[in-house]
């Protein structure tokens, strides 16, 4: 996967601007997932991304169309399996958890 073209210098600017507030950032993470709040997870996780649709599609949502049939496969295994990710792959309308509940899983978190 590589960046588009052009934006390259402008996303890593965000991104060591972003890490001046990365302990903020996290703790607010930690708050909304600890509350359920998939919307507020969404917007933290996701939105600086929306800003470049093609690498939003490319990072998100291309990985998780990627993704999807290994859990698929592994929800019908006999097996206990454990499928790590980052939050912004979980809580957007793209993510997976959406995913799921569109081919009839239930999903909650625990």
């Amino acid at each position: 996967m590589t960046l588009d073209e052009g934006i390259e210098n402008e996303i890593i600017q965000k991104t060591l601007l972003d890490a001046k507030e990365l302990k903020q950032i996290f703790g607010k993470l930690i708050k909304a997932w600890r509350a359920g709040d998939s919307k507020a997870l969404d917007k933290l996780a996701n939105d600086d991304l929306r800003v470049y649709p093609e690498v939003y599609q490319k990072m998100l949502v291309g990985r998780n169309n990627n993704w999807f049939p290994k859990v698929k496969r592994f929800l019908k295994s006999a097996e206990k399996e454990f499928v790590l990710v980052g939050v912004a792959h979980l809580v957007s309308k793209d993510g997976l958890i959406e995913m799921l509940k569109s081919q009839g899983y239930k999903v909650q978190q625990l």
